[in-house]
């Protein structure tokens, strides 16, 4: 079984994406995924380790949940 964990992001999200990711990575045991959609104004690359989706800015909630999903391979998201 693999899980897909897909995170929408904004601005003021940013700062908190790493403590996300780390949380993550400490309490889900089974084998996952994490994809990353960027829906912040200034979509500047930054370096990560996960799957990242940068598909234009302010996308609403369900069009982010789309992106990631066209992505994730688990078999649960």
């Amino acid at each position: 079984m693999k899980l897909s964990v897909v995170i929408i992001f904004c601005d003021k999200d940013f700062r908190c994406l790493e403590k996300m990711t780390s949380m993550i990575e400490k309490y889900i045991t089974v084998e996952h995924e994490v994809i990353l959609v960027d829906n912040r104004n200034n979509q500047e690359p930054f370096e990560t380790k996960y799957k990242y989706v940068s598909k234009g800015k302010n996308t609403y909630i369900l069009e982010g949940r789309r992106q990631g999903l066209d992505v994730a391979e688990g078999e649960y998201v």
